[in-house]
């Protein structure tokens, strides 16, 4: 596929503030691509250089194959929709939805069929002559989606577009808009700090720190593999657990040495390569919640792969419990069945193939 939006040697700089460093991202076109990370890491400032609203200290950004810096934004082949919707209040439904046309002296007869269009596309006909005070909150994000969208951008900029409305709406429109995207099949890049919604709609995912890119992937390659601590801790809900452990040859065994237990790792790490310049040497030991069991038949078949932790509180979630535990003075959350356990000392079983091992002093995943 081509590249339809290119990122390259992008840095942006307010005085001695360096808020995104050395950005290099290739956008495919069709892709939904999503940006993701905490406030102040640089995903919106990033969002606002392709759109025209700031421009990049240094680097070049293309988009079709063409440089834009120089392009006022109404001449970049880009759309934005905000998180504040930014409709006109005095004005209705339709003349918001047709304003970009109107601008563009479209004839009136085309105008009507495109917003009319629009409107059964984004679930609003017969809402013509409301104005934004009279809609909810979702509908009034369906508008402003409706209005860019009118222009038929080649890319859409989304700036956390639904962080205003609640949870359950929110869930909604993210199906919608992921609908949207793949029927009129235009590229999307938005941005959000809400990890859940960037692995439910994002084709690939970018993750930021502190302006730099920690890691490029699809959803499941960042859960699965990411590539380090941050990107580890980030994505996933409950985050992952962290351990302090050693990394030890145990008669003719691969173990981690931890507080107060060792586990075995000789399957799948012993014929990992990368394994043997850690030995006798520490590391930091991930485990998601879920890799977590309290299932008795596992514990008594697998002895050396059990903790026993000091159980805090217990969370009913639905289906399942979050077990927030102490292990010799760290803390470890587990995600188990409902009602699996009240104990207040707890014997964890470790799910010891879908172990991460990440070098305490660079915080690289060592097992990629």
């Amino acid at each position: 596929m081509n590249n339809i939006v290119e990122l390259i040697g992008v840095n942006k700089s307010y005085g001695t503030n360096h808020v995104v460093k050395d950005l290099n991202i290739s956008v495919e076109e069709g892709e939904f691509l999503t940006l993701l990370g905490s406030s102040g890491c640089g995903k919106t400032t990033t969002l606002r250089m392709i759109a025209g609203f700031e421009e990049p200290t240094t680097g070049t950004i293309k988009v079709e194959g063409e440089p834009i810096e120089e392009k006022e934004p109404y001449e970049r082949n880009v759309n934005t929709v905000f998180q504040t919707y930014a409709l006109f209040p005095h004005k209705t439904i339709y003349d918001n939805i047709a304003y970009g046309l109107k601008m563009k002296k479209v004839k009136k007869a085309e105008i009507r069929e495109r917003v009319t269009e629009m409107m059964e596309m984004v679930q609003l006909s017969g809402f013509e002559n409301r104005y934004p005070s009279q809609l909810s909150g979702g509908q009034k994000q369906r508008v402003a989606i409706a209005r860019a969208l009118i222009n038929r951008p080649r890319v859409l900029l989304l700036d956390e577009p639904l962080g205003a409305l609640d949870l359950k709406l929110r869930k909604q429109m993210q199906l919608e808009l992921k609908r949207l995207q793949k029927k009129l099949n235009i590229t999307f890049i938005y941005v959000t700090h809400d990890q859940t919604e960037a692995m439910t709609m994002g084709d690939r995912i970018v993750v930021m720190k502190d302006g730099v890119i920690q890691q490029v992937d699809s959803p499941q390659n960042l859960y699965k593999h990411p590539q380090n601590m941050f990107v580890a801790g980030f994505i996933g809900s409950p985050q992952m657990n962290f351990l302090d452990a050693t990394v030890l040859k145990r008669d003719g065994k691969l173990v981690l040495s931890l507080a107060d237990n060792e586990l075995d790792i000789t399957d799948p790490f012993e014929s990992r390569k990368e394994i043997t310049g850690y030995l006798d040497k520490p590391v930091k030991l991930g485990i998601r919640p879920e890799d977590v069991t309290v299932d008795s038949k596992f514990i008594k078949n697998n002895p050396d792969k059990v903790l026993t932790a000091k159980l805090e509180v217990s969370e009913l979630m639905g289906s399942e419990s979050y077990l927030y535990l102490d292990y010799s003075g760290q803390k470890l959350t587990a995600r188990v069945d409902a009602d699996s356990t009240t104990n207040e000392t707890v014997e964890l079983g470790i799910l010891t193939d879908r172990l991460h091992l990440f070098d305490p002093n660079s915080t690289v995943n060592i097992i990629k």
